[in-house]
Formats: C-alpha cells, sequence, structure tokens
C-alpha cells in the first residue's frame, strides 16, 4: 500500500523591517511554538509524534560553517536524528517526503531559516 505525505501545519514569524528584539534562535523558536501548538504534536519516536527534523540554511548565505547548529536544538534536534538541507524549502520538503515514504519517520518538522538582507 503506497505511503501518504502531507503538510500538516505551517508557521511563519512576523514580518517587519527590522526585529532587532530577537536573536535567529528566537525567530526561529516562534515558528516551531506555533507549529507545536497548532498540531498537539511533541517531540516523540513512537510514531505519534514528531520523529526527526530538517534545518534549512545554506552557509553561504549564512557567512559561516555549521550555521545550522545553533537551530538543531530548537528545531527538535537534540538527542533525535536531525539533519540539514541547504538552498531553500523547496528541498526540504522533497527530503521530508522522502524520509517519510523510506519509513525512516513518520513525522518530521522541517525548519528553514531564511535570513532577509542582512
Amino acid at each position: 500500500m503506497p505511503e501518504r505525505v502531507g503538510i500538516v501545519a505551517v508557521a511563519q514569524t512576523k514580518y517587519a523591517g527590522s526585529r532587532r528584539d530577537v536573536r535567529v534562535e528566537e525567530l526561529a523558536n516562534e515558528a516551531v511554538r506555533t507549529v507545536l501548538g497548532e498540531t498537539g504534536l511533541a517531540w516523540t519516536e513512537d510514531g505519534k509524534g514528531i520523529d526527526c527534523s530538517c534545518v534549512v540554511c545554506d552557509e553561504f548565505w549564512e557567512g559561516q560553517t555549521l550555521a545550522e547548529i545553533k537551530l538543531q536544538d530548537i528545531a527538535g534536534g537534540y538527542f533525535r536524528d536531525s539533519t540539514k538541507v541547504a538552498q531553500d524549502g523547496a528541498q526540504a520538503v522533497l527530503y521530508g517526503m522522502a524520509t517519510i515514504l523510506s519509513g525512516h519517520a513518520d513525522t518530521i518538522l522541517l525548519n528553514p531559516l531564511i535570513y532577509p538582507t542582512h
């Protein structure tokens, strides 16, 4: 029987000319908390919660190596399966779909980090 893959929630941070009131980690946390609140999902590996996470960022635009490290714990990657996808959110959606269809996870949190101009 073919597996089905779907998007269950989408969240984004407040748009503003400048968000000097928060750090990038806090911006990511705003979106993650919104998704968790809307879906009722939790960080579990029992097939009923979020099994793994994927942070999306590009070291070229971040200007540093391993740019995702500061976000892995916020995205649920602390002592669990997590990865990074470079370039953009569309690649992360494909990664999430492939991971689910392969049977390695049932639910994945995708956390794209896109910086506006610095």
